[in-house]
């Protein structure tokens, strides 16, 4: 077909033939035509006219049509992507081999393409995706022609000849709410590099936020980038001395890079790790990911499908173990690193390039920074040439330099030379034992530890004990045990650059100053005494945080707490080196809630097994409770009969000890085990119990177990059908809970009352309490609550009829319940997700999604068979949640076609309902109703009978294999 190309008078278009349907427009830009319109107005006329020549050529010998000029650049519309793409290519090529006037100089066009649909009206075109298509346009470069991910899509398998895709990362563009995926067109001949896209950037930069101007270092910048860049390069690792600024180059590199990866950038702090296998834990930590299975494994399968540049910072303690970086590198191919060691990492994959110390002029730019953070008043002025005398004495190190111009409020620039300049001989020609790389820099540590008073040295030793920072209120009992002047000593060591402070009032050591000072502390033979008193000021924090992390303060205290984690691993390591077990008990006791909520199940079973290891078999409270909480930990990773020992050892002994706590935490989670299991009768003996000996104790954790036994008395009767006796233990729950002040846990018994609503058919209100919920527990980062109440929210949705909210929330869930490797979760959002994918005619779909629930469903069935009878009274029953995965079931296999399998799906769901008392909720007896009378008049009442009372004979493990079946 032939289309003819007719102007107006006023140079539109006009078509009969103008393509419709989902379209590639393809939008260009002069380069800076404003300034040649400016300076070169009429060289600029011939070379527009010119311009327009060859990009017209290009559009209409690709079967393109241009819809109109925009002045310096045309809009024109393809009827599919690769004629796009080859007009683009043609044009660019075009405007490269042209000569233009000296005076404009190369006519620089940026170029994008967006694939959509849009409304065509009067020879032109209108809708989101025209705007979008402008949007991206504004991100180009000279040169650069950029594809949104929907034309990216259309060309994966189809590119032109000899072109490549540049994944740019994710962006927002301006006015846009949803951001675009973003790739750039290559060709060879034509440029390739550019500066970063005009846009706000990618939607991950997760990298330490810093307070001082980044000065300097623009070779090793490029240099580094362009390592990166290169084919094949996938691990860079930036060495050096100490102090010389490894970690700031590499995070501005990572900075400027952002834009690059489309699941962003990621630092990872790695001083705080003592050995190789622990590098999942921290870049778990970064990633904000829960451990709830092996971390290697866990990290491993959440990065192998993400294009991501991971910074890992400080690896040179790390010693044997680091071939695991080559495993990672192996198995997710989109996962870049770019890592900082004092030496480096030996392995194949690895690209070594050596950061050098500052330029001379970047060096005292360093220096007169950072004196004036010391002295505001600091100019180098006459003391230029003393301050590059300084900065070559410490070799232009950064933190060397830093450190000499913390002296500045203490002497005279010139002092401070001649003081180095007297210890630089003798550290390079006497101190043989000490590297080569360390020597300039331990000069400035020596020199500096010279200048304290005896009693700011006391201080500064204790402070190595420290990890990860500490606030003012910790370092009193550790550094100032008589109760010094520790304001006086904590500032002089802040001026000093010995001590850094952040804006927030945290304070911490530079990991060189820390290791230095740790080396005076055992020579002065008071490191066991620092450690003991870290141990015992760390206990006393979080025994004070505990009952705040359940009142209304405890947001604040969750973040502090996070903040403290490696303060809270030392002193836990040092309390189980030295046989201290009660308090390690304790510590891990009161911090089995902190664990627990932030879902840190691995570290908190990790640390709580060892404490109990180190306990024996002595009877006590703290040993009770621990047990208790081990189990738990154990439990909610689905691993029930590993857990169940535990649970077993505990009961017995908090009888045994008449201990009202140990014995009320013991029935708390005894309560939910039998529950859980032997049904609603057991757990709720167990209940009244806790009830009854908690009744007249006043302490904060009386209250709050009072609160959760009520939450749990509901959950039994709801479970049991019991609604109206339900709904009024939550409310006695919530009210206790407001009693308290608890801003966490409260969203149970809201949204638990929510689930009520939805049993009642009372979508709206169910819907508002869930939403609350979700809320809640978004405000105080409570995983497991977010994904519990996403789930319900979800279903929700569905049954009033949003699809599109639906799909949004029970993705979310199940993508938390996945990092979380929180098995229980996941089946039941499976299910519901087939409901989803059935409403959209995606029967296929549908089936996949129920297959990987009965899948699930069988893996919990087998831990908690392996379980049954360890604990006294617990056996395996039918969970409630399974009698409408049983309806789902149903619903699908009718839109399968085989009825008859239908009819048994619905009689399972029957007959388990009646075993528990429960019942589907109404929208879901409607669905039922409605295919049952679908499927009625397709089978005989001896098919109809045979597969009905095949579904009322089957128990919980026949039908789970029913459920699998082809």
């Amino acid at each position: 077909m032939i289309c003819l190309l007719v102007y107006n008078s006023v140079g539109k278009i006009s078509s009969m033939e103008l393509p419709t349907g989902t379209v590639t427009f393809l939008f260009t830009d002069i380069e800076g035509s404003t300034r040649l319109w400016e300076e070169q107005p009429e060289a600029m006329q011939i070379a527009l006219a010119r311009h327009d020549e060859i990009l017209l050529a290009a559009v209409t010998q690709h079967g393109g049509f241009q819809v109109k000029t925009t002045g310096d650049g045309l809009h024109a519309v393809f009827r599919s992507a690769q004629e796009g793409a080859l007009a683009a290519i043609a044009g660019q090529q075009g405007l490269a081999a042209e000569k233009w006037d000296p005076g404009i100089g190369q006519i620089k066009v940026r170029m994008a393409l967006h694939s959509g649909t849009a409304e065509v009206r009067a020879g032109d075109y209108y809708g989101p995706a025209v705007n979008r298509a402008a949007r991206l346009l504004a991100a180009a470069h000279g040169q650069q022609i950029l594809l949104s991910q929907a034309t990216a899509s259309l060309l994966d398998q189809d590119l032109p000849a000899g072109a490549k895709l540049l994944n740019m990362g994710r962006h927002r563009l301006k006015d846009l709410a949803q951001p675009e995926q973003i790739s750039q067109l290559t060709v060879p001949g034509q440029p390739a590099d550019f500066p970063p896209l005009n846009t706000r950037g990618p939607l991950r930069a997760e990298l330490p936020s810093q307070v001082t101007q980044f000065i300097g270092r623009e070779e090793e910048l490029a240099a580094v980038k362009a390592l990166l860049a290169q084919d094949g390069v996938r691990l860079v690792t930036l060495t050096g001395p100490g102090g010389t600024g490894k970690t700031r180059l590499a995070t501005e590199t990572a900075r400027q890079l952002q834009g690059a990866y489309a699941d962003g950038v990621v630092f990872v702090p790695l001083a705080p790790v003592a050995e190789a296998r622990r590098i999942p834990d921290a870049i778990a930590q970064s990633l904000h990911l829960t451990l709830a299975g092996p971390p290697a494994e866990q990290v491993m399968a959440y990065l192998q499908n993400r294009q991501m540049l991971l910074v890992l910072d400080n690896c040179e303690q790390l010693g044997e173990g680091l071939e695991w970086l080559s495993e990672l590198l192996a198995q997710a191919p989109g996962i870049e690193l770019l890592t900082t060691s004092r030496e480096r990492l030996q392995l194949a994959e690895e690209w070594v390039y050596p950061v050098p110390a500052l330029a001379e002029t970047q060096s005292v730019a360093l220096f007169t920074q950072a004196a004036q953070r010391a002295r505001p008043d600091f100019e180098t002025n006459q003391q230029e040439e003393v301050v590059r005398a300084i900065c070559r004495l410490v070799e232009q190190l950064p933190l060397a330099v830093e450190l000499a111009a913390g002296w500045v409020s203490f002497m005279s620039c010139a002092q401070i030379a001649e003081q180095i300049r007297g210890d630089i001989d003798f550290l390079t020609t006497n101190l043989r034992n000490v590297p080569e790389r360390h020597r300039s820099l331990r000069a400035v540590f020596d020199h500096s530890w010279r200048l304290l008073a005896p009693a700011e040295q006391e201080f500064l030793m204790r402070l190595s004990v420290f990890r990860g920072g500490w606030t003012f209120e910790e370092v009193g009992p550790v550094a100032a045990p008589d109760g010094g002047a520790k304001f006086l000593h904590l500032r002089a060591l802040v001026e000093k650059s010995l001590v850094q402070v952040t804006d927030e009032g945290r304070y911490d050591l530079h990991e060189l100053t820390r290791h230095y000072a740790a080396e005076k502390l055992t020579k002065a033979g008071k490191e066991d005494d620092a450690r003991q008193r870290h141990a015992q000021t760390y206990l006393a924090l979080v025994t004070r945080a505990e009952p705040e992390l359940f009142g209304p303060e405890a947001i604040a205290w969750f973040a502090r707490l996070d903040r403290e984690q490696d303060n809270l691993r030392a002193a836990l390591t040092w309390l189980l080196e030295k046989g201290q077990v009660e308090m390690a008990l304790e510590m891990v006791n009161v911090l089995y809630y902190f664990w627990f909520r932030r879902g840190y199940w691995q570290e908190g079973e990790r640390w709580t097994a060892a404490a109990i290891a180190l306990a024996g078999d002595q009877d006590s409270p703290s040993l009770g409770r621990a047990l208790v909480y081990l189990a738990g930990f154990i439990a909610v990773q689905g691993r029930y009969s590993e857990s169940a020992p535990y649970m077993a050892r505990a009961y017995p002994m908090a009888y045994r000890l008449e201990d009202t706590r140990t014995l009320a935490t013991t029935l708390w989670t005894y309560s939910q085990a039998v529950g859980n299991t032997a049904g609603a009768e057991k757990g709720t003996e167990a209940i009244e119990e806790a009830l009854s000996i908690l009744k007249d104790e006043e302490a904060w954790w009386a209250k709050t177990l009072t609160a959760y036994f009520y939450g749990i008395y509901g959950d039994l009767q709801r479970e049991a059908g019991r609604y109206e006796e339900a709904a009024s233990h939550y409310q006695k729950s919530l009210g206790l809970m407001r009693q308290i002040g608890n801003v966490d846990m409260i969203a149970y018994p809201i949204g638990n009352l929510g689930r009520l609503a939805l049993q009642d058919g009372r979508l709206d209100e169910a819907y508002q309490m869930i939403a609350e919920s979700v809320a809640i527990s978004r405000a105080i980062g409570n995983r497991v609550g977010i994904a519990d109440w996403l789930y319900k929210l979800g279903e929700i949705a569905l049954y009033r009829g949003n699809l599109a909210e639906v799909e949004a929330c029970l993705q979310e869930a199940l993508t938390l319940y996945r990092e979380m490797n929180n098995q229980r979760g996941q089946p039941d959002v499976q299910a519901c997700l087939a409901h989803v994918a059935l409403l959209r005619g995606e029967v296929g779909v549908a089936a996949r999604y129920l297959d990987d629930c009965f899948e699930g469903y069988q893996l919990i069935y087998r831990q908690q068979k392996a379980s049954e009878g360890i604990l006294p009274g617990t056996k395996v029953r039918v969970p409630p949640e399974f009698i409408e995965v049983m309806v789902r079931a149903g619903l699908v296999t009718v839109k399968q076609g085989d009825d008859q399998r239908a009819i048994t799906f619905f009689s399972i769901a029957e007959n388990f309902s009646e075993q528990t008392g429960r019942v589907p909720v109404p929208p879901l007896q409607a669905s039922i109703v409605k295919a049952l009378v679908e499927v009625r008049t397709q089978l005989t009442d001896k098919i109809f009978a045979e597969a009905w009372i095949k579904g009322q004979g089957m128990s919980l493990e026949e039908a789970l294999a029913f459920g699998r079946e082809a």
